[in-house]
């Protein structure tokens, strides 16, 4: 005998005991809770469909969701011989699995946006005859490193405004 739903809950969809769709942002904001409630659901894995809104579980699974996909560029990386891993993948990752629904999660603004901003900033140290010297760490900080970080600044932020591929979205003032 199946024990009956409580008010509210979606008998459409749950494999777990009381399991509820979610229908908005997760307990700390985007849509991790909805994700692991779809592959609880998918999969029929009534514990992770019964507790998708657990902090501690959203919390394992965006970590495990960080180590692999930084893990497969660090690969990617090693066979191709380039350094395929930066600073900024770390919140794109993030970003994807936060907010996977979201516009400025999608493939084609994390793509576009970091694409833009890598030639962006080869042309700045291509313009200011920046190319041939080492980092700014080893060579210290110099006027043409700071013309140049401006201007890679202003045109990527320019160029992800115009060609609509914002990334990540700008936060709204509470």
């Amino acid at each position: 005998m199946q024990e009956p739903s409580p008010p509210g809950a979606d008998e459409s969809h749950g494999s777990g005991r009381f399991a509820k769709r979610p229908t908005g942002p997760g307990p700390i904001g985007g849509d991790i809770a909805s994700v692991l409630y779809g592959i609880g659901d998918r999969l029929r894995i009534p514990t992770l469909t019964s507790r998708h809104s657990s902090i501690a579980v959203m919390g394992l699974f965006a970590m495990v969701n960080g180590i692999v996909s930084i893990a497969v560029m660090a690969a990617a990386a090693a066979l191709a011989h380039q350094p395929l891993v930066f600073p900024s993948l770390g919140p794109t990752a993030f970003l994807l699995f936060y907010t996977p629904t979201r516009a400025e999660s999608s493939p084609r603004n994390a793509i576009t946006g970091h694409a833009i901003g890598a030639l962006a900033g080869y042309l700045a140290l291509h313009l200011f005859g920046l190319t041939e010297l080492g980092p700014a760490l080893i060579e210290g900080v110099t006027l043409n490193r700071v013309g140049a970080a401006a201007l890679s600044l202003g045109l990527t932020s320019g160029l992800m405004v115009w060609l609509r591929v914002p990334h990540p979205r700008p936060q709204r003032p509470r």
